[in-house]
C-alpha cells in the first residue's frame, strides 16, 4: 500500500522592530545662573494601574446526556455487576427526562436535595426477565437506581437498530464513536451489522509487534 505524505507549506512571518536612536536636545543654559546647581524637579507620583478582573467563563463539566452514552454506560455497569454477557442484556427503553430534584429520581433516605428541575436520562434494560433502571443527569454518569421515582417529563427516544433489531453492541459502538469524534451521537447512522468469526484474538485489528492467540 502506497503512503503519501502531504506537506503543508508553512509561512513564517518575522516582525522586525526598527530601533531608532533618539538624540536628546540640549537644554538651554541660563547665562546668569550657569554656576548654580539646577534644582531637580519632582516628578508627580503615578498612581498604580488598577487591573480589571478578568471574567472567565468555564464550560460546564458535562453536557446534556445523550441516549447512546447513557445506554452504553448502563449496559456496561449491569454486565459487570451480574457477570453477564453484554449480548444477553436487552434494551427496554431510553428516555430523555426532567427530574424533580437534584436526586435525579433516586432520593436516598434522610437526605435533602435542592428542589431544582434537572434534565437527564432514564434507561431501562433487562436481563433474564428482570428490569433494571438507570438514571443520569447532565454529566452522563448513569447509575443503578433501586427505588426510582417518576420524572416530571418523559420523552421516549429512538434506539440504535440494525435490521429493525435493537442491539446493545450497536449502542456501545455509536457511543464510543461519538466520544472519539466529539460529535453528537444523533449524527451517526448505522449502516449495517454482521456476525463474523475472527481468525485470532486481535479481532481483525492486529497491532504491530504483537502476538495473538489463533482461533481453533
Amino acid at each position: 500500500m502506497n503512503k503519501y505524505t502531504r506537506i503543508a507549506p508553512v509561512l513564517i512571518v518575522f516582525l522586525l522592530s526598527a530601533c531608532v536612536m533618539v538624540t536628546p536636545e540640549p537644554l538651554p543654559l541660563d547665562s546668569a545662573n550657569n554656576s548654580e546647581t539646577p534644582t531637580p524637579q519632582t516628578q508627580p507620583e503615578e498612581e498604580p494601574t488598577k487591573e480589571e478582573p478578568t471574567m472567565t467563563t468555564e464550560a460546564p463539566s458535562g453536557s446534556a446526556s445523550t441516549p447512546y452514552v447513557a445506554l452504553n454506560l448502563a449496559i456496561q455497569d449491569l454486565a459487570q455487576r451480574l457477570d453477564a454477557p453484554v449480548d444477553k442484556i436487552e434494551v427496554v427503553a431510553v428516555e430523555s427526562v426532567s427530574w424533580p430534584t437534584a436526586a435525579l429520581g433516586c432520593p436516598q433516605p434522610e437526605t435533602a436535595y435542592p428542589e431544582v428541575v434537572t434534565p437527564g436520562m432514564r434507561v431501562q434494560i433487562q436481563f433474564e426477565g428482570v428490569i433494571y433502571e438507570y438514571h443520569s443527569g447532565r454529566d452522563n454518569q448513569s447509575f443503578l437506581c433501586e427505588n426510582p421515582v417518576e420524572p416530571v417529563t418523559i420523552l421516549p427516544l429512538p434506539l440504535p437498530t440494525a435490521g429493525g433489531v435493537t442491539n446493545p453492541f450497536i449502542a456501545q459502538a455509536v457511543a464510543d464513536l461519538a466520544t472519539h469524534l466529539g460529535i453528537d451521537a444523533s449524527q451517526i447512522e448505522v449502516v449495517r451489522m454482521e456476525e463474523v468469526d475472527w481468525p485470532d484474538s486481535s479481532f481483525g485489528c492486529p497491532q504491530p509487534d504483537m502476538n495473538y492467540m489463533q482461533a481453533l
